[in-house]
């Protein structure tokens, strides 16, 4: 039962978009490099898979680690910090524990924003992959 519900997570309509939205961006970052460099030759095409590949699977990474609270201080900090500033001057959260139990829900159902972003950037690595071994061996003839 418990399986299901996370592939039902994993596999649903908005993590399709968020994929297809990964890949566009994917292939933006490959062209705005190759016109960057001077050309769409193979060597550059590669280059520009692997910054496509390098930048999804950062960002993925990154939505890892603010999904499980990473840097809940900073977001409690500021948001204290500039609710102190207004006329009443009281703060916006007690602390880390009630921001936590606030972002709960959201958090769950954002969990698996992660997948589509790092799946992205996986076939963009794989691209680049082909893409090397394409030039490898254009090299040799």
């Amino acid at each position: 039962m418990k399986k299901r519900k996370i592939l039902r997570n994993l596999f649903n309509i908005k993590n399709l978009i968020i994929f297809i939205l990964s890949l566009v961006f994917g292939a933006f970052v490959i062209i705005l490099f190759c016109l960057l460099k001077g050309g769409f030759d193979l060597l550059n095409s590669n280059d520009g898979s692997f910054v496509a590949c390098a930048i999804l699977i950062g960002i993925g990474c990154i939505h890892i680690s603010l999904n499980m609270g990473t840097f809940d201080v900073i977001a409690v900090g500021f948001a204290n910090l500039f609710s102190a500033f207004k006329k009443s001057g009281t703060k916006k959260y007690d602390g880390i524990y009630e921001y936590q139990n606030i972002k709960e829900s959201k958090r769950v159902q954002s969990r698996f924003y992660f997948f589509p972003l790092i799946m992205a950037g996986i076939f963009y690595l794989i691209l680049a992959i082909i893409l090397f071994n394409l030039y490898k061996n254009s090299l040799l003839w």
